[in-house]
């Protein structure tokens, strides 16, 4: 009964001692959630909020442009003459901080990537966007 009373101690003694070194240095790492981002235009007050899949911009649609982009989110969405500028979170595998990145579209169902809007040496989220004076701020 002692040689089993030891095992189970070491096996205890172990996991809290994985979990420390998991909470200091993760080797678990999630991969980022399926977020994606939807649009829709209106010029009255919506009482529903339908569903379209022609109205979502998906990680995956991105992916075919950024093949090593890791999610979207955040999106803050800005007007400027007849286009819609979506500024929104992009996080891009292997590399430790998201940035801000931006679609446009001029109807609103049709978006194309434009790249990298702000790049930061720290971590970027929730875009608030305006322009002054011919100036992206």
């Amino acid at each position: 009964m002692g040689k089993l009373k030891a095992v189970i101690i070491l096996g205890v003694v172990g996991l809290v001692l994985l979990g420390i070194i998991h909470a200091r240095t993760p080797f678990w790492v999630t991969q980022g959630g399926p977020w994606s981002i939807g649009v829709g235009l209106t010029k009255a007050f919506p009482t529903q909020f339908p569903q379209s899949n022609d109205q979502i911009i998906s990680i995956a649609d991105l992916q075919a442009q950024v093949p090593n982009a890791q999610f979207v989110a955040d999106p803050f969405f800005s007007w400027e003459g007849d286009t819609l500028f979506v500024f929104f979170e992009l996080k891009i595998k292997e590399v430790p901080n998201a940035k801000i990145g931006v679609f446009t579209s001029t109807d609103g169902l049709r978006f194309q990537y434009q790249g990298i809007a702000l790049e930061e040496p720290f971590h970027l989220s929730y875009p608030q966007v305006f322009r002054h004076q011919n100036q992206w701020y």
